[in-house]
């Protein structure tokens, strides 16, 4: 089998939004918030060499139960 190396180029996240937590507890009680990761990989392969990249964004509204 070949060698094949693979590296992380960029790796990028950022949450952005506000939460509340209570004195007990450190889970958030409500709140929202917006999540973004991107990132890009080589892969070199004898003779070649591929990128990748992906990205996923997410929201997240938490409210009480």
């Amino acid at each position: 089998a070949p060698d094949v190396i693979g590296e992380v180029v960029a790796l990028r996240r950022v949450v952005t939004g506000t939460v509340t937590v209570g004195p007990g507890d450190p889970l958030p009680l409500h709140g929202s918030f917006a999540s973004e990761v991107s990132s890009h990989a080589r892969f070199r392969i004898p003779g070649r060499t591929t990128e990748r990249y992906s990205e996923d964004h997410a929201t997240v509204e938490l409210g009480p139960p």
